[in-house]
């Protein structure tokens, strides 16, 4: 519609470089007997992974001549651009919205390319399936932290990626204020920020607002993780307690005379 997808993931990869808070590692808790040097090699990879986020999948679905999605066809005209899903950064192509291969460049913006154009019943299938074999299968793997959903379809098109957030209680955020209320009410996705539509917002402000939501969220989760930690900690030292008064208890009853 209305708005430049490489403009607007340019806008959201910019902010997130900004970042002072990184997502919290989320952790594999399948296997619960770990030894110590597991450990050890798993805080030392947390903090090698303590970098400003950055996009690893993104989907995009633009509309020809302006039109909006409210007032789209299946027929309607349109082009998927994406972000990863299947392609490495070296094989991806940054380009302006119009896909002249003049304007095609390298920088440090994430590498933004052309999937498909057809009509909107086509392009809807390809996002269906991109979406649940990359977006959808990185979050069950624990690969991303965070989904910004703008104007999705939450239990059609986007169902995989949003049933997935569901699960694993990352942060959501983005705009589409129906297709949000859906996704938060029938799919129980953790809605966070100040999520709502995009009328007379710019690229900018709307790239600022789903980046600080996220790291508000992202901040609230280690602030949670640091108190459970103390909290685990002040348990063992009394479970360690207890069973010092018990051996001290053992040896004083045991009948033994000097």
């Amino acid at each position: 519609g209305h708005t430049d997808p490489l403009a607007l993931l340019t806008s959201i990869e910019i902010e997130l470089g900004r970042c002072t808070t990184s997502p919290l590692k989320r952790k594999d808790h399948s296997s619960t007997s770990r030894t110590e040097e597991e450990e050890e090699e798993e805080e030392e990879e947390e903090y090698k992974d303590c970098n400003a986020p950055t996009i690893r999948h993104a989907l995009y679905v633009s509309l020809h001549s302006g039109v909006g999605l409210d007032h789209a066809a299946d027929d309607s005209p349109a082009t998927l651009y994406a972000v990863g899903c299947g392609h490495h950064d070296d094989e991806d192509t940054l380009c302006s919205s119009d896909n002249k291969a003049d304007d095609c460049t390298s920088s440090s913006s994430p590498r933004v390319r052309i999937v498909c154009t057809g009509p909107l019943h086509e392009i809807n299938t390809q996002v269906r399936h991109l979406d649940e074999t990359y977006i959808a299968t990185s979050i069950r793997n624990n690969e991303i932290d965070g989904l910004i959903s703008i104007s999705s379809d939450p239990c059609g098109v986007n169902s995989s990626s949003i049933t997935a957030a569901s699960e694993l209680h990352i942060p959501v955020t983005g705009s589409g204020g129906t297709s949000l209320s859906v996704a938060a009410a029938d799919c129980g996705v953790n809605l966070v920020g100040n999520a709502g539509g995009s009328v007379a917002t710019t690229t900018y402000t709307r790239a600022v607002s789903y980046v600080c939501a996220l790291v508000d969220a992202w901040s609230e989760e280690r602030a949670t993780a640091e108190e459970e930690e103390k909290a685990a900690a002040a348990d063992d030292e009394d479970e360690d307690d207890d069973e010092d008064k018990d051996k001290d208890a053992t040896a004083g009853g045991n009948g033994w005379e000097d």
